[in-house]
């Protein structure tokens, strides 16, 4: 009976921090797409300063 209650903690702590690292990842992806998209817009707006746009 210990060793499956020590196996039941070791998957819960498997699935609770495999599920942090998704959270880390998909904020890391946010960022990541915010900061192109300012970086985008700053080189439009770059072209449209030059007239190129």
């Amino acid at each position: 009976m210990a060793q499956i209650e020590e196996e039941h903690k070791i998957i819960y702590l498997e699935i609770k921090y495999t599920s942090e690292i998704q959270k880390m990842y998909l904020l890391i992806q946010m960022e990541q797409y915010l900061n192109f998209k300012k970086l985008l817009k700053n080189f439009q707006m770059f072209l449209l300063k030059n007239k190129r746009l």
